[in-house]
């Protein structure tokens, strides 16, 4: 499952860096099914946040548990570990 998630993040950066949002609700369906399946989407929401960043942008929480309800309550405990900044990466 960590070399299926590694290699959609590489996607996910490419496809930022050449100036294609690839956003999270594009690539969940590369993720294998399964228990970690919600391990990785929180993977892609850390790294679309920190990209997110890195263009400038302020993304918030409350957006993120819209696109994903069923992740609303890992998701406050993620953001309130990270403050819902870069530093949120480390904490997934």
């Amino acid at each position: 499952m960590i070399d299926a998630i590694s290699t959609i993040i590489t996607r996910q950066q490419a496809a930022w860096s050449s100036g294609h949002r690839a956003f999270i609700e594009e690539l969940v369906e590369l993720l294998p099914e399964g228990a970690a399946k919600s391990e990785g989407i929180m993977c892609l929401i850390s790294n679309e946040v920190y990209l997110r960043e890195q263009s400038g942008e302020t993304p918030r929480l409350a957006e993120y548990q819209s696109r994903f309800p069923q992740l609303a309550d890992a998701l406050s405990i993620q953001w309130a570990q990270g403050s819902g900044n870069s530093t949120y990466l480390s904490a997934v």
